[in-house]
């Protein structure tokens, strides 16, 4: 149970750090999170809870998709939980985290090939 814990918690902060490397280094002006560090970990929080909760019951529902597309599909997923999350913390004020994401359908998309591509590589310690 211990290890569980331990594995979301890393996973959360992965998706902390990721947001820091494109917001600073990766895409500069796709992508602003105000507070900067705190910002970071609340958002990396939310997105893996988004992911831990909707991720799955999505690639359910568009498993027909996912094989017509050979799993291209799942890019347009990350790309559409991203921007759930930015509804999420745009609609809400969740500790005063603001998030904004400079552009429309093709930067959520760039950025779920960031994500997708930066979990992968980041994660594979995890398993």
């Amino acid at each position: 149970m211990l290890k569980i814990l331990y594995k979301c918690l890393y996973l959360f902060l992965l998706n902390g750090f990721l947001f820091y490397l494109i917001e600073h280094y990766i895409w500069p002006s796709a992508l602003s999170i105000t507070p900067p560090v705190t910002g970071h970990l609340i958002i990396g929080i939310a997105f893996g809870i988004i992911n831990t909760l909707l991720k799955p019951l999505l690639k359910i529902l568009t498993l027909p998709i996912r094989w017509a597309t050979l799993g291209l599909i799942g890019i347009v997923i990350n790309g559409a939980l991203i921007y759930v999350l930015t509804i999420v913390f745009n609609q809400n004020d969740i500790a005063s985290v603001s998030l904004a994401i400079n552009g429309g359908f093709i930067e959520y998309i760039l950025l779920g090939i960031i994500f997708g591509l930066g979990n992968a590589i980041l994660s594979c310690r995890c398993r």
